[in-house]
């Protein structure tokens, strides 16, 4: 091929690279950059596998180039096609079918033009590849701007949004007990659950106190969104300025005040990582997995293909059934996490009861909704997709079985440690059924998206510092002050709503508003 047609022919690699970076921008801020390399690497192979076929196939490059382009971009929007049919009055049971059909014949039509063409294979490639540029200016520009802005943002605030130093005596590590840090990804407050739910969980909460623990009957969270709650509770500090990005919040996530700390101090840091993460921590050295985990965005970039039909419909692939075997792994992983050398300080997010739906009430696998993904609210009991009742039957169906497997956690971790641990059982954010927008905080019942579960096993008279209201944002202020001889002053617990849309930026607080 001559170096001049290979330029004319590089229009279906920018085709291909057009919806990973069109779903990163449309989701801007909410996911790492690096999280791009994989798939884009992914897609660029692949298209270099099915281009090279092509060639040898056709033997004409310039001709085969049009219509793997056309392939390419309809292959890309089944997924948008998918959803938008199934939104319809066709609705989700027919949409697969109609979705197939649509596309299969808007690529004989494209093929149909583009042999009209033919006669004129480097016109025809050249405007290709000019449109496939074009294409990609938009989703760069906005990468590369957002991405600039944010670094120099960043800069700025870290300082600000540090807690203060603290003095602490380093002690005897063979002292010191190991600590759990474990959420349950929007695990509702037991009140909250009977009132929304229908749901009595006083027999699960009865259990934990029966095992020494403190259950907050009054707690929030101190964010709406799981990206904002755990880096202020990992820093013990609330995010002062306004909104970041996920790579910002990614990066003090990982780099957290508390687990610095507690290395200083002769801590191992272990960081389990589930299929839930919303951030990719495959760089982090301290990162544990104990079973494969896929990232959302990949997830979606797959849903946006017609690929799972043929993956489940083969058995080779089923994200359902990944995320059950990487969630009982890593129960288990905890289960027999006191067989490690401590002191360690133990991380685990789990993404249950939360959407998706995999685990009946006994642990049988279920998959609801019927495409694999992470969205609650009304992003899910809309037409089509989830009544109100089916989705408080399946939450609550889901949380019975992760009642039981919590219990069977945690009895595994207190009888085989050789000294009391330091367990805390935590919500990121409410159950959220009542989620109506995220523009406007007022749109929402407040209540029900923002009261959690907080629960503490502190040792000794540990117990003896908590209080009904408290929120993540001082759990490790008491635990540093109580184990460690710090004097971390405790901050007034507060809850912040995140509004999306023209108002992204924008933490709202909506403290005097729950209620309590």
């Amino acid at each position: 091929m001559r170096k001049g047609d290979a330029l004319l022919t590089i229009h279906p690699f920018l085709f291909a690279l057009f919806p990973a970076l069109s779903l990163y921008v449309h989701n801007i801020g909410q996911v790492p950059l690096r999280q791009l390399i994989a798939p884009l690497s992914i897609i660029l192979l692949l298209t270099l596998i099915g281009f090279i076929l092509l060639r040898i196939i056709f033997r004409n490059s310039l001709k085969t180039a049009p219509y793997y382009s056309a392939f390419i971009l309809l292959f890309f929007s089944y997924g948008h096609l998918y959803d938008f049919l199934g939104n319809s009055s066709i609705g989700r049971s027919n949409s697969e079918f109609y979705s197939t059909v649509i596309l299969l014949i808007a690529f004989v039509g494209a093929v149909y033009i583009i042999s009209r063409k033919s006669a004129d294979p480097t016109g025809i490639n050249k405007f290709m590849t000019l449109a496939s540029c074009i294409l990609l200016i938009v989703p760069i520009m906005n990468i590369v701007v957002f991405n600039s802005t944010e670094t120099s943002t960043a800069k700025k605030t870290d300082a600000a949004e540090k807690p203060a130093a603290v003095s602490a005596d380093p002690g005897n590590t063979e002292a010191y007990p190991n600590i759990y840090y474990i959420i349950l990804d929007a695990y509702g407050r037991e009140d909250i659950l009977g009132e929304f739910f229908g749901f009595d969980n006083s027999g699960f909460i009865n259990r934990l106190n029966r095992r020494g623990f403190f259950v907050a009957r009054k707690s929030h969270s101190n964010y709406s969104e799981t990206r904002d709650s755990i880096p202020s509770s990992l820093n013990s500090q609330y995010l002062f300025s306004r909104t970041k990005s996920d790579d910002y919040l990614d990066r003090i996530k990982r780099d957290n005040s508390v687990a610095k700390f507690l290395k200083e101090r002769g801590y191992t840091i272990l960081r389990v990582a589930t299929t839930c993460e919303n951030v990719d921590l495959s760089e982090d050295k301290d990162l544990v997995r104990p079973g494969y985990a896929i990232t959302e965005f990949d997830n979606r970039l797959l849903y946006s293909t017609p690929i799972p039909i043929f993956l489940t419909g083969f058995h080779i692939y089923d994200p359902f059934d990944l995320y059950r075997e990487n969630l009982s792994h890593t129960f288990d992983y905890v289960a027999q996490s006191p067989q490690i050398k401590g002191p360690f300080f133990l991380f685990v997010h789990f993404g249950i009861p939360h959407p998706p739906f995999v685990f009946g009430e006994n642990g049988e696998p279920i998959a609801v909704p019927r495409e694999f993904a992470d969205n609650d609210g009304f992003y899910l009991i809309r037409n089509g997709r989830l009544t109100a009742e089916e989705y408080v039957r399946h939450y609550t169906d889901q949380l019975i079985y992760l009642n039981e497997r919590v219990i069977e956690m945690i009895d595994a971790v207190l009888e085989n440690s050789s000294q009391p641990p330091i367990i805390i059982l935590q919500g990121d954010h409410g159950p959220r059924s009542t989620l109506r927008s995220w523009t406007s905080a007022e749109e929402t019942d407040l209540r029900e998206n923002l009261s959690i579960l907080n629960a503490f096993h502190l040792p000794g008279n540990g117990r003896e510092l908590l209080y009904d209201g408290i929120t993540p944002v001082n759990s490790f202020r008491i635990v540093l002050n109580r184990y460690f001889n710090t004097h971390y002053t405790l901050l007034e617990d507060r809850t912040y709503f995140r509004t999306h849309g023209k108002d992204r930026d924008a933490f709202v607080e909506v403290t005097d508003r729950l209620g309590e």
